[in-house]
């Protein structure tokens, strides 16, 4: 799901497309195949920016699709350069999108000229090809998060591996100035400096608070 700038709820479904809620509007709304509004019923991912929506599908490609027109784009392995058609998680940066393709790990996809750039994350034991969220820092850095977690630096267009966030299966991340809070599926939530990596505090249902140095 995503809430955007409008507090409007976008939720992606499994076999039933794009639903969309408002407070100022009413019915809620799906775009779907019934409706002949999307090609795919299968949604990852979901970025809404004022009249268009990017949406991830699992296994139907990137879709691009304008509110106002009512009209989609589509981007997959036969008319583009996309690795796959499996977009797990996206992130609309400049005119840029990253696009996390499973298989295939972090992809950046220009909206100018809809070219391609793969970059394959490093394996340090871990699933790399699982991104389920792609994130800026605000310091010209991507975070990828999944089971396997890297810091992508644009300058250089190499890949950080910083150990505080090895083996923590992260789900979710947001940032507020120098710090991030990273969310995991089995390890609880941390508080983290996003420039040197590390861990302030862990907040867990065993251990509310955890301060640095007595991390196990």
């Amino acid at each position: 799901y995503y809430v955007d700038r409008d507090d409007n709820l976008w939720i992606g479904t499994r076999n039933r497309g794009l639903n969309f809620y408002s407070r100022n509007y009413n019915p809620f709304e799906c775009l779907s195949i019934a409706n002949k509004k999307l090609s795919y019923n299968l949604i990852n991912a979901i970025y809404p920016e004022h009249n268009i929506l990017y949406i991830g599908t699992d296994g139907g490609g990137l879709i691009v699709y304008d509110k106002m027109t009512n009209r989609q784009r589509i981007f997959n392995t036969n008319n583009s350069k996309l690795p796959g058609n499996n977009v797990l998680s996206l992130y609309k940066e400049g005119d840029y999108l990253w696009l996390g393709i499973f298989g295939y790990g972090l992809c950046r996809f220009s909206l100018i000229d809809n070219s391609v750039k793969t970059y394959c994350q490093p394996n340090e034991g871990f699933n790399t090809n699982h991104i389920v969220q792609i994130k800026s820092d605000g310091h010209g850095r991507i975070w990828t998060c999944g089971e396997s977690n890297n810091v992508f630096d644009k300058r250089t267009e190499t890949f950080l591996s910083p150990t505080s966030l090895r083996g923590k299966n992260i789900n979710s991340i947001a940032f507020d100035g120098d710090i991030a809070w990273v969310c995991t599926t089995e390890s609880g939530l941390f508080k983290m400096n996003i420039s040197s990596f590390n861990i302030l505090a862990r907040y867990s249902e065993d251990t509310p608070n955890i301060r640095l140095g007595s991390i196990p």
